[in-house]
């Protein structure tokens, strides 16, 4: 892979449906709501007649003709469609407590390995539910931040969840879900100022960006910091063994054993390909007056790599600037 397989773009355009200017008509719209805040349906498809989706819900509602309770100040929403616009079922997700609790879901991926929809997100209580499971928070006052990943299989059942824990500022990775050809499951992240800790494990990855390992029952495999002073945005497969990978580095920051040369202090962005096994083959830094980050790598059919991004003042490419806006 050469450099100028790389291929960079700021502004994504979110769907194409067709090359004419006429507006495109849904196939089909379902709604739902309630007299609450509710985030929107992250979705995954599996790839022949069910849509997945997984989102947030600030109260009680019913979706189709399933009613839907809510425990806490919000909780998690996991449902399934026919391809036809049918609801087949929906789940929720969560726990109750004071003085108040978030629970929510942030990404859906299905595996065809293992026929499960991923998910993850925030939870915080003691007793959260996934179905018949149950994952123990740290509670709200605790100062911890927890998330989950868990599976569900076809018929709505939870087959396993487990949390990721840290004392620090912990975020997940833009699409942080995803599988190898064996049906590994890597599950990508980034801590600022703690360790993080992986329910069921004594293992504690340094602060900085992650990658885990589960087996598709849920098991936990290994974890790795795979950048230090920085963050991991997402991990796309490349080929088999080796990933694009982008996020945002600050300076003295190191992708797994490759020093990377970040001049703003609060982060430039990154693009890499890496193999599974940490061996860098190149990194393209997007640098900026202010600061930049990386958000969402894509592949391309030619195996090249689209990757997507904000930036804070001026942003240098390989070969052009970008202005910000002023102010």
């Amino acid at each position: 892979m050469t450099m100028a397989s790389l291929r960079i773009q700021i502004l994504l355009v979110p769907f194409l449906a067709s090359l004419t200017s006429r507006a495109q008509e849904p196939a089909w719209l379902q709604h739902f709501g309630n007299n609450s805040v509710n985030w929107g349906m992250n979705l995954a498809w599996d790839g022949a007649t069910a849509i997945y989706g997984v989102g947030t819900l600030g109260s009680s509602t019913i979706v189709g003709d399933t009613t839907i309770n809510v425990w806490g100040d919000s909780d998690i929403l996991v449902s399934r469609w026919d391809t036809t616009g049918n609801l087949v079922w929906a789940r929720s997700a969560g726990g109750s407590c004071n003085p108040g609790d978030f629970d929510s879901g942030s990404s859906a991926y299905f595996t065809p390995q293992s026929n499960q929809l991923l998910l993850s997100g925030r939870f915080t209580c003691i007793g959260t539910q996934f179905g018949s499971l149950f994952l123990s928070g740290s509670g709200p006052t605790s100062g911890v931040t927890d998330r989950f990943i868990a599976a569900y299989g076809i018929n709505g059942e939870c087959q396993w969840a487990k949390s990721i824990s840290s004392f620090g500022s912990l975020s997940l990775g833009n699409a942080p879900i995803s599988t190898d050809n064996g049906g590994t499951i890597f599950f990508t992240g980034s801590c600022r100022d703690a360790d993080v800790g992986f329910g069921g494990s004594s293992v504690l990855v340094p602060a900085g960006g992650f990658i885990a390992r589960y087996a598709s029952d849920g098991e936990f495999i290994s974890a790795e910091r795979v950048i230090s002073n920085g963050g991991l945005r997402t991990a796309t497969w490349a080929s088999p063994t080796e990933w694009y990978l982008c996020g945002y580095a600050k300076p003295s920051a190191a992708l797994f054993t490759t020093n990377l040369t970040a001049l703003a202090a609060a982060g430039d962005g990154y693009v890499a390909r890496a193999d599974t096994t940490g061996n860098v083959q190149w990194v393209t830094m997007l640098p900026a007056t202010v600061s930049a980050d990386a958000l969402q790598t894509l592949v391309l059919s030619d195996g090249s790599c689209a990757v997507s991004g904000y930036f804070k003042g001026d942003l240098t490419l390989p070969d052009d600037t970008l202005e910000g806006t002023p102010g």
